[in-house]
């Protein structure tokens, strides 16, 4: 667990406050803020580590007021940018092997907005695919959003752009399995970047 001081609270404050500025303002026709941003943080972190769902929650505030506060914070880019320092961080703190894998998870979503399709597995529902890769401590350093008619394969470049230079030289093995099957991919990660693109044997 990651102790965090007071000094990041602030720190989220300013992002938000320049993020609305940039935007000609927030909006003043709500109600002022009865709780601090840590008391939303540390609510949105419990939805995030537990998997709960929003309206399960039994804190202070209605649970719509924190799932409010979450799609700020996502507005704002806090999650991408708190995403990405986590990985810095967690990267220097423990020994990361050359071992990195990948591995696709499709969601069903019903009434989603944007990345939303069919698939051949669930074509009755509709639903958003989530492709990330891994570092060999199981922490996430690239991921990647699509709609679910998108082939695993297809997802395998666009995390690899998503990487960050640093990560990138430590890779020396992508492993993943038969849904990433694809001869030419392995070339070209051997020839250009000097990376082995392993999967199963058929």
């Amino acid at each position: 667990m990651v102790n965090i001081n007071n000094d990041f609270y602030k720190l989220l404050e300013k992002i938000v406050k320049d993020h609305y500025a940039e935007r000609g303002g927030r909006n003043k026709s709500g109600r002022k803020a009865t709780v601090n941003i840590k008391h939303y943080c540390n609510v949105i972190m419990k939805v995030l580590t537990t998997g709960c769902q929003w309206n399960s929650l039994n804190e202070q505030l209605h649970y719509s007021v924190y799932n409010k506060k979450f799609i700020e914070f996502v507005d704002c880019g806090i999650i991408e940018h708190f995403f990405y320092l986590l990985t810095l961080v967690n990267n220097k703190l423990q020994k990361v092997t050359g071992n990195f894998y990948i591995d696709t998870k499709i969601f069903r979503n019903m009434q989603g907005l944007e990345d939303i399709s069919y698939n051949h597995k669930i074509k009755s529902k509709r639903g958003t695919k989530l492709s990330v890769i891994v570092d060999s401590n199981g922490s996430p350093v690239s991921l990647v959003c699509t709609s679910a008619n998108y082939n695993d394969v297809t997802l395998v470049l666009q995390n690899n752009k998503k990487l960050n230079d640093k990560i990138r030289k430590n890779i020396k093995n992508i492993i993943c399995d038969k849904g990433y099957i694809s001869k030419k991919l392995k070339e070209n990660f051997e020839t250009t970047e000097n990376i082995n693109y392993i999967y199963p044997d058929k």
